[in-house]
């Protein structure tokens, strides 16, 4: 438990709030903007120790919100236990009576989602499929790591189940597809962090949602689908199953991404111009999470059904840890956020730099341009429980894309892995079972159509001192 001279007045919580609140405008970016609106409204409207005139001067952005005058109980809580949450980070310091507050909100919303999903109506709606989301963002924020990951992989099998219940005809409903893409962005983030398959229901939800997606939309599904196939082939390599098939079956997505991109020549720069400015307008996920106080843990712990026999999930939350497995926790996890967040922040702006040449010297070709920008968002969603293993799944991924490149000459999948590790240097230690791959760049050669960057590769028994190393992970 933190000591006195850490807790916050309210005199001192209302001088920090305008920035505090500025900050809370950026509530997970993964989620839809509108969506980020309802969650930060419902806060602002339940912290009763901030001055009501902030409400008031935020009203106007709200109002025109998907779940405006209609949000349900379950959401309304949990945005709130967010929200507070997301607060307690952003200051640093443990407020008790904002901690009290907010899991007070967290247990309103668990026992609101267990009678929604009893009624059909509440259990097919947009509000019922948010809070469970948004129940994952506030134990991933307040357990430590072994127990998050449960937790997060429980509430991702519940959502599955309440999509499917749902049903296809959910997805010409352009906010369910928002939904299911962030699903889907969730669903890879655990599959690249606990090495879990991906459930087979959600190839069913894919094929779902891929009739009523738009053409710019299905791109990105395309390369969620090659992603998912890298989990797959990396689970089956590391037991010992692998096999060739699987992998030419990345090789072959990556060749049909590449002639789908193509196909868009005539309009792709507008739509590419348009997705650059949506990547520039996000902040990193993981900073919100990044805090050097931990939170106070529940005097007693919760134990709550999640979802009912009708749904055919029985699931259990896991109890919150006592307070010294949280302090003890509290700097290795901090480091490893603040050491993932910073290799994020730096791919993303060397990818955009190299986007910025590419633009000017090769505007005959909007489409290679549009392939590289979704190409290198997934690649950089690698999160372990540990930093080396957060660097070891990103070469394994980094090897693959130039393997691909090297037997398919995919301009895309060369270009995203060459920026990714020119420019980052990034390594991943050499472990007793690793098999070592020695990788020697060159310099970018000029072309015709523009700036490539080429990656040699190079025989096993050549010399470790000209070599940048990658690893493999261990199997």
């Amino acid at each position: 438990m933190a000591s006195p001279d850490t807790l916050v007045s309210d005199q001192e919580a209302q001088t920090s709030a305008p920035e505090t609140w500025h900050d809370l405008l950026s509530l997970q970016n993964w989620l839809p903007p509108d969506i980020r609106a309802v969650a930060v409204a419902t806060f602002l409207q339940h912290c009763e120790s901030y001055p009501r005139e902030l409400v008031g001067h935020r009203q106007g952005l709200f109002c025109s919100s998907m779940y405006a005058g209609g949000i349900s109980s379950a959401l309304e809580d949990v945005t709130t236990a967010v929200g507070m949450v997301m607060l307690l980070a952003r200051e640093r310091r443990c407020y008790s009576r904002l901690h009290a507050l907010s899991r007070k909100h967290y247990v309103a919303a668990l026992k609101a989602v267990n009678i929604s999903i009893q009624r059909a109506e509440l259990a097919t709606s947009h509000e019922t499929l948010l809070a469970v989301m948004l129940l994952a963002t506030y134990e991933t924020m307040v357990l430590t790591s072994q127990d998050a990951e449960q937790s997060f992989s429980a509430h991702n099998s519940g959502t599955l189940e309440l999509f499917l219940f749902r049903g296809r005809e959910q997805f010409k409903d352009t906010k369910a597809l928002q939904l299911f893409f962030h699903l889907r962005r969730q669903t890879i983030l655990n599959a690249l962090w606990t090495t879990d398959n991906i459930p087979q229901h959600f190839h069913t939800l894919s094929q779902w949602s891929f009739e009523f997606e738009t053409d710019q939309q299905r791109s990105e599904s395309k390369l969620a689908a090659l992603t998912i196939r890298l989990c797959e082939l990396r689970s089956q390599t590391r037991r010992g199953h692998y096999s060739e098939a699987p992998r030419r079956s990345v090789v072959d997505g990556f060749r049909e991404l590449d002639q789908l991109l193509q196909d868009w020549r005539d309009h792709s720069l507008d739509a590419g111009d348009s997705y650059d400015r949506h990547i520039r307008e996000e902040e990193d996920v993981l900073t919100a999470a990044c805090h050097e106080k931990p939170m106070p843990p529940a005097k007693t712990p919760l134990r709550l059904d999640y979802l009912t026999t009708r749904l055919q999930v029985n699931q259990s939350l896991r109890d919150v840890l006592k307070e010294e497995d949280l302090l003890a926790e509290s700097d290795s996890m901090c480091a490893l956020l603040r050491t993932i967040s910073d290799f994020r922040r730096q791919a993303r702006t060397c990818i955009e730099k190299m986007l910025s040449q590419a633009r000017k010297q090769d505007t005959d070709k909007p489409s290679g341009n549009f392939a590289l920008q979704r190409l290198a968002i997934w690649p950089l969603w690698v999160v372990g429980s540990d930093e080396d293993a957060s660097l070891s799944d990103l070469s394994w991924i980094l090897l693959q894309l130039h393997a691909i490149a090297k037997d398919t000459g995919c301009l895309a999948a060369r270009r995203v892995a060459d920026a990714i590790f020119q420019k980052t240097g990034t390594t991943s230690p050499v472990g007793p079972r690793s098999e070592a791959i020695p990788v020697r760049t060159t310099k970018p050669k000029q072309s015709g159509h523009g700036s490539s960057l080429i990656l040699d590769f190079h025989e096993q028994d050549q010399a470790p001192r000209k070599a940048n190393v990658l690893a493999l992970p261990a199997t």
